[in-house]
Order: C-alpha cells, then sequence, then structure tokens
C-alpha cells in the first residue's frame, strides 16, 4: 500500500510538471551583470535558419541575412505577434534551476499549430549565440494581460447580450490594461460606429490597422481591411478635397492594401486550407472587403478618366506614379493581370468590375455591390461606342439588376433598376 501511494505520488508530480505551461526564471544579461530580469519560460529552441531570400548581402564576409528560430511552446496564452522574446542559456530542470543566462532577443512573427509538436513559433533576430539547447522566455506581464483578457470576454458577452454601452465601457477597461492589443481597437471602433461617432469609430479602426502584425484573431485579420477601407473612404467622400488631392489619397490606400496582401503571409500557418484556397486563387474571402475596394478602384477609375495624362502625371511624385502603374492581378477571370500603362483608367474600372462581382458572389444578401455594377454598367452603356463592349454591359446590368430585385430593399433604389432593366436594351 506504501509503494502504491509513492507510486502516485510520483505520477502526480510528474503529471503536474508535464503540464506546466510556464517556468518562473531570472535571467542576466551578462554574466558579471549581477542585475536580473524577471521572465517566464514559455518554450524551448527548436532549430535556426537564414532567411531565404535571394540576394545574401555580405558585410566584412559575414552574411548579415536576417536569422529565423523556430522553437516549440509550452504555453500561448497572451503570446501574439510582434511580442519580443528572450533566448535563455539554462538548466533545463526549470524546477529547480531559476536563473539562466540571456543569449539573444528576437520578434515573433509567426504562431501556429502543428498536428505532432502542439504549438510552435517562428522568430526574427541576431541569433549567432543561439543553439537547440537554449530555451525562449518573456517577461511576466501575464497577469496584466490576463486582466485585459477578462475584460475583453466580458465586453464580449455584453455585446452578443446588446448591452453595447457596457460592452464600450468593459473594451474601454481592456484597452487601459493593454493598449496593444488590436482585437480591442477594432471592437471600439464597431461599437462607436454603431453608436453613430464616426471620427472616434475611425480612429481605433485606424489604431487597429497600425497594429495589424498584433492580432491573435485570424478572422479580425480578415475583416479589418474592409472595415479601413470602408471609414478612409467615407471619410474622403464626406470632405471636400481637390482633385490632385483626393487621387493621392486614393494611391496611399490602395498601397495601403497592396501591402496588407503581403502581411497576410504572417498568419498563413493559422489560416484554414479552404481560406488559403480562396486567397490564393480569387482574393480575400470578405464582401465588404472587395466591395470597398471595388469602390477604390472606381473612384481613381473616375478620377483618372475626368482628368488629362499630363495633368495627373504632374500631380504625382516618382512614388504615387509607381502606385499608379503597378499591374493589378485579377486572378479570377480569363485576364488575369491589368496593365495601368497602357489604359490606365479602364485597368482601374475592370478591377472595379471584378471586386464588386467577388463581393456579390460572396454575400448575394448584401445588394449594395449588384447595386454599383448595375449603376456602373449603365454609364458605360451611355458613354460607350463599340457594340462589342455594350452587350458585355447590358448582360451585366440585366444579371445583377435580377440579382438586386431579388432582394427586398430601399423602394426609391428597386424602382430605379427596374427602370434601368426595362430600358436596357435602348441604352
Amino acid at each position: 500500500m506504501r509503494h502504491s501511494v509513492v507510486l502516485l505520488g510520483f505520477l502526480l508530480s510528474s503529471c503536474s510538471s508535464i503540464f506546466a505551461a510556464t517556468y518562473p526564471v531570472f535571467a542576466y544579461a551578462t554574466r558579471n551583470d549581477p542585475r536580473t530580469l524577471p521572465l517566464e519560460v514559455i518554450g524551448k529552441v527548436m532549430h535556426r535558419s537564414h532567411s531565404m531570400v535571394s540576394e545574401r548581402p555580405r558585410l566584412l564576409n559575414y552574411d548579415t541575412r536576417e536569422m529565423i528560430l523556430t522553437a516549440r511552446l509550452y504555453e500561448t496564452e497572451g503570446l501574439r505577434l510582434g511580442d519580443r522574446i528572450y533566448i535563455i542559456d539554462k538548466d533545463p530542470d526549470h524546477r529547480k534551476y531559476k536563473n539562466g543566462y540571456i543569449v539573444g532577443q528576437a520578434e515573433i512573427f509567426s504562431i501556429f499549430e502543428t498536428e505532432f509538436q502542439g504549438w510552435m513559433m517562428k522568430a526574427r533576430g541576431n541569433f549567432s549565440m543561439v543553439g537547440a539547447n537554449h530555451f525562449i522566455a518573456r517577461e511576466r506581464n501575464s497577469s496584466q494581460r490576463a486582466e485585459a483578457w477578462a475584460m475583453y470576454k466580458k465586453g464580449d458577452q455584453q455585446e452578443s447580450a446588446g448591452d453595447y454601452a457596457g460592452a464600450y465601457a468593459s473594451f474601454r477597461k481592456s484597452y487601459d490594461s493593454d493598449p496593444q492589443k488590436p482585437e480591442t481597437w477594432m471592437r471600439l471602433g464597431l461599437l462607436a460606429d454603431r453608436a453613430g461617432r464616426e471620427t472616434e469609430a475611425r480612429q481605433y479602426i485606424r489604431g487597429a490597422w497600425e497594429r495589424l502584425n498584433r492580432f491573435q484573431d485570424t478572422e479580425d485579420v480578415l475583416r479589418l481591411p474592409g472595415l479601413y477601407l470602408e471609414k478612409e473612404l467615407s471619410y474622403l467622400h464626406k470632405n471636400i478635397f481637390p482633385a490632385d488631392q483626393r487621387l493621392k489619397s486614393y494611391l496611399k490606400l490602395l498601397k495601403e492594401i497592396r501591402d496588407y496582401g503581403g502581411k497576410l503571409q504572417w498568419y498563413a500557418a493559422s489560416f484554414s486550407p479552404k481560406v488559403l484556397d480562396m486567397l490564393r486563387t480569387k482574393g480575400l474571402p470578405v464582401a465588404q472587403y472587395h466591395l470597398f475596394l471595388g469602390e477604390l478602384y472606381e473612384n481613381i477609375s473616375t478620377l483618372l478618366s475626368a482628368n488629362a495624362v499630363e495633368k495627373v502625371v504632374r500631380w504625382l511624385n516618382a512614388e504615387e506614379r509607381k502606385i499608379l502603374y503597378t499591374t493589378i492581378s485579377l486572378p479570377y477571370q480569363n485576364k488575369s493581370n491589368m496593365e495601368p500603362t497602357k489604359m490606365w483608367d479602364e485597368a482601374f474600372l475592370q478591377s472595379a468590375f471584378y471586386h464588386y462581382r467577388l463581393a456579390n458572389e460572396l454575400d448575394r444578401l448584401d445588394t449594395r455591390s449588384a447595386y454599383k455594377l448595375i449603376l456602373l454598367s449603365a454609364n458605360q452603356l451611355k458613354t460607350e461606342s463599340l457594340t462589342m463592349k455594350k452587350d458585355t454591359y447590358r448582360d451585366i446590368l440585366k444579371y445583377y439588376s435580377r440579382e438586386f430585385l431579388a432582394v427586398p430593399g430601399e423602394p426609391a433604389q428597386m424602382a430605379r433598376v427596374r427602370n434601368l432593366l426595362n430600358t436596357a436594351d435602348q441604352l
């Protein structure tokens, strides 16, 4: 019996060790400095490598490419992209030995789950002194983040229950405890928008956008650009700017959206196969994003067609002209690339059609994209001289008019669409 009790105690002790998430450690910056930094061990280094880039910059005969570290995580709670971690040289018995030495720092750029090794992370930094026997640690701020997370979850529950004022207060408390959590900025922006506080809503959505590299929720990562486009386009629409300043603002916004496409690689390991397939074949699987990206392309096309080429070129600096001339990829159509250098207003116009159509395909109950397609087609029918192109725009108008009228909507808009549909053959 006594042996059974001892064995049970040993097993319980072993299990608690196995399932322990983090381990406190006091880390020395150097072996001669008595000061320590209170950290917690959250994982172990698996391997390191150089970033695989085409160029290999060298300095004094040393390879200066960015280094990449891969580690297995014991704990992911509160961990997010952009966090700073420390690489620690210490004894692997974390319960007995609490001290270690800092041999490197890094910034997390990917957190993902694997089938056999569990949660993993990748970080970038200088790892010349780092090996597979080292551990990774973070600063002990988990209690503050835990408080922020608790208030965030409370806000989530209040919002679901329809208590929007209470939800706003809870998200605001979460923000005060952890102002770098982008999901909190996003929720505050959505609630401010619901309350009709447009300026405040735009500020919060911009705050979330500026912290794109820190999201934990990949659904929010996909949803954010549509919200950002909506707020920025609404701001430009409601304020009177001269044509040159408006075009510059549109191009700046377009550059930000293109950069966002590259940053999605940070989250690639966290996306489902279905989402990854959509991203590769059509684009972002969010109707709101395509609706407002279509509006952005339409606005640029309208400005370009209304102003002489020489005038537009004088408006823009070299960087802005580069944005304007960049090839536009439209993978979900026969002609997958549009070249603004050939016919720039036409390239942006066809890009608008492309994204409006995708928006309608993703959400047929939201008729805003169908309405945009109808008006855009009607306008082209009035200005286009080629019969072949007129036939194409007429087909688009008829198809999306039927789509639009199949969903009950605003009477004035429905009457206008019926009129355009009835007169399409005369346009």
